[in-house]
């Protein structure tokens, strides 16, 4: 299909958009020697500050997790500072019967429609396939399925803008596979699987997008693990093509961030995150990444796709939190993606009152 773009909607001026979405902007107190070298270290990262925008278009057919988008909402996010929306889609749920797994028109209409509101405000966008359940526990089962949503999603797209990204899939793990075989941790069938499957969803979209930057990651949840450690030798694979971007997920130690919600066992975190060791662990897991990244022979675009802690906890140690880990993030010139917008359980701004959490936005942003 031909996309069409209002060139108008992308020049509205900075402080009106300030004034109109952010409650004012507000004064930094980062030095500029300090901004100019993180915007240095980020400048050749396609993605630099992004939020996922969760609780919406992954929730299944009929259920309602807290939130509805909006189309002034990206007005708010760019203003924000952010450059880059995370949008999950449990397109699982929105298909037809095999073997074709035709998409709903009426979703992909509706999903068409909220990208084009992101990208008529200047915000790019990655799409990826979310919560698919039934994959990560029947993955053999499932594969045909994944690759038939994304022939037909890139068939669909063809032509957009490049501020359209596509990741293949959130999180895939196979801890629990039917049988109860643990393919992710004890073997390396997990990895291998989506090494396997990454190559084919690339050769997919290459057909009709040869140059659109696309995000790739592996099992174990999405974590660094992979990258860094695998299993019995076999790790994520790298791939080399040049609009490829490498992703992990980040919410260590699970005790806090996750905890006090409704589909975790964690109780209240027994101490307040953010002592010395705190820190250091986050620190040591990105220069792992960047030592991943560096043995691979080049400077790989490198993505946080996720990271965050839940509205249970205070803003304090969240900011603290999301601080740390983001400032780890672009010392080693890696974009990140926070979660989360507005959902209920990591949300940082209120879709009722329009408001941000002033002091996780600042946090991310370095404004004080």
């Amino acid at each position: 299909m031909k996309f069409k773009i209002n060139r108008s909607l992308l020049t509205i001026p900075a402080i009106a958009i300030c004034a109109a979405f952010l409650n004012g902007c507000g004064p930094s107190d980062v030095s500029a020697n300090d901004y100019s070298q993180v915007t240095a270290r980020l400048e050749n990262q396609p993605v630099k500050r992004c939020i996922n925008m969760g609780s919406a278009l992954e929730a299944p057919p009929g259920e309602n997790w807290g939130y509805t988008i909006r189309a002034d909402d990206f007005a708010r996010i760019r203003a924000a500072g952010f450059d880059t929306v995370r949008l999950p889609v449990k397109w699982s749920a929105y298909t037809g019967p095999g073997p074709d797994y035709t998409i709903d028109p009426r979703f992909l209409n509706y999903v068409d429609g909220v990208l084009e509101s992101a990208i008529h405000r200047d915000v790019k966008v990655i799409i990826n396939v979310h919560h698919f359940n039934e994959f990560n526990e029947n993955p053999a089962a499932q594969e045909a399925k994944l690759l038939r949503i994304w022939t037909q999603l890139s068939e669909y797209f063809r032509g957009w803008p490049d501020h359209l990204m596509f990741e293949f899939i959130n999180e895939p793990h196979f801890d629990a596979v039917r049988g109860g075989i643990d393919e992710d941790y004890k073997t390396p069938k997990g990895i291998a699987r989506m090494n396997r499957l990454n190559a084919q969803f690339m050769q997919i979209i290459r057909k009709d997008h040869p140059s659109r930057w696309v995000v790739l990651g592996s099992s174990q949840w999405g974590s660094h693990y992979p990258l860094v450690h695998g299993v019995n030798g076999v790790k994520f694979a790298p791939n080399f093509d040049p609009r490829v971007i490498t992703t992990f997920h980040y919410y260590e130690p699970l005790e806090f961030t996750h905890q006090d919600m409704e589909f975790t066992d964690y109780p209240p975190y027994p101490r307040k995150w953010g002592t010395r060791q705190d820190v250091r662990a986050v620190e040591k897991v990105f220069d792992d990444v960047a030592k991943y990244r560096s043995d691979n022979g080049r400077n790989m675009p490198v993505l946080l796709g996720e990271f965050g802690a839940g509205t249970s906890i205070s803003t304090e140690q969240r900011s603290l939190y999301l601080g740390v880990v983001k400032r780890a993030s672009e010392k080693k010139g890696m974009g990140w993606c926070v979660f989360d917008f507005a959902g209920p359980t990591f949300g940082m701004f209120d879709a009722n009152t329009n408001r941000w959490d002033t002091g996780l936005v600042n946090t991310l942003m370095d404004r004080r």
